[in-house]
């Protein structure tokens, strides 16, 4: 060695060192996946099919029975006072939108008629029959969920019970009672 390289030592090796590898990384294996991309836009697939056609069942139900309701009221006729009537029905109710119209069955007594007209145009003047349109396609869209099921009944309960109230307002007990018998 030289005395310029007399601050550097080097060790020397001999021939008895053994060198071995340098430890590698162990191998790691990915998990595997349990729901893949394809796999997961397979299912909001289905389950999309599965909603759609719950909405064309209910909505095909309904038409089927507005279609069989139509037929009823075919052969119905106007009274003087712009209402309908017909033998084919057993209940008041309002059909149409535009205008909408009152149907009542032919067998009505005059005072019966003159509560159930008061009961109808009470709907009518609260669009009563919008209301359950909408409430109606709001359940469509929803038709899975129980409480859709039961908040569209309540609506229909509830629009029955405040046309009831209204048109009872001003009476006495004793038209009260003729007004829930001729509802009856």
């Amino acid at each position: 060695y030289s005395d310029s390289d007399s601050d550097y030592i080097i060790p020397e090796i001999s021939q008895n060192t053994v060198t071995t590898p340098a430890p590698q990384a162990p191998q790691v294996t990915p998990a595997p996946v349990l729901v893949t991309p394809k796999t997961h836009w397979n299912s909001v697939f289905l389950l999309s099919v599965v909603w759609m056609a719950g909405m064309f069942i209910l909505a095909s139900i309904s038409l089927f029975q507005y279609g069989k309701l139509k037929q009823k009221v075919r052969q119905a006729w106007r009274t003087e006072g712009g209402f309908w009537e017909s033998e084919m029905i057993e209940t008041a109710f309002v059909l149409g939108y535009l205008p909408p119209k009152i149907y009542l069955p032919a067998n009505l007594g005059e005072r019966e008629k003159q509560f159930i007209i008061s009961h109808e145009k009470v709907h009518i003047s609260r669009f009563d029959h919008w209301t359950k349109l909408v409430g109606y396609i709001v359940l469509m869209i929803h038709w899975f969920n129980p409480l859709v099921w039961v908040g569209y009944g309540l609506l229909c309960r509830d629009m029955e019970y405040a046309c009831d109230a209204h048109v009872v307002r001003g009476m006495n007990i004793q038209q009260r009672k003729e007004y829930s018998i001729a509802l009856l």
